[in-house]
């Protein structure tokens, strides 16, 4: 073998090596490339997951603080609409004593008293039995009440609540729902 067909030999040869080398390079790169694609694309549906959950939580936080909202302010009004039917208690309470109470008492006994027909028994406050027996009702008996009367038949079978109690209950709902609307 002479020298220039060694060397051809070893240039070959070294090309043959350096074509499996680059080769084998590619291989490993290719192989890098692909785990490493993966481990990104495993990271990034992590990183999803975690951000799907955490917009989870924080949606269920806000529920849960838009639900307590909406109870204090559920809270805040029932508080008011209470308030509000306490200060008209106390103004029937008021208007039982004073002057235009007479005309009031007077139309709710003659009310029942026509209701019912022929005698009657009238139960009233004890302030307002002599007002009663003026206006020509004989049988009237002591009742606790606001104000207003309670008209009975003489047997005391049938009555006709006229107590500014029994009036504001009967009346209690329309007053929630008409406070309820100002608010």
């Amino acid at each position: 073998m002479t020298l220039d067909q060694l060397r051809k030999e070893i240039r070959l040869e070294a090309a043959r090596t350096r074509r499996e080398a680059l080769k084998e390079a590619e291989t490993e790169a290719s192989r890098i490339v692909s785990e490493a694609e993966a481990s990104a694309k495993s990271i990034l549906d992590q990183a999803r997951i975690k951000a799907k959950d955490e917009a989870a939580q924080k949606m269920s936080q806000v529920s849960a603080a838009r639900l307590e909202g909406k109870k204090r302010i559920a809270e805040a009004r029932d508080a008011v609409v209470a308030e509000q039917l306490d200060e008209v208690k106390a103004a029937l309470q008021e208007f039982a004593d004073s002057a235009k109470y007479d005309t009031v008492l007077k139309g709710l006994a003659e009310h029942g008293a026509d209701a019912l027909g022929g005698s009657v028994r009238i139960l009233a406050r004890r302030k307002d039995a002599a007002k009663l027996k003026k206006w020509g009702y004989a049988d009237v008996a002591e009742h606790e009440c606001w104000g207003g009367c309670i008209v009975s038949t003489a047997d005391g079978r049938i009555r006709v609540n006229h107590t500014f109690e029994a009036l504001y209950e009967q009346s209690l709902e329309k007053l929630r729902q008409a406070i309820f609307e100002e608010l």
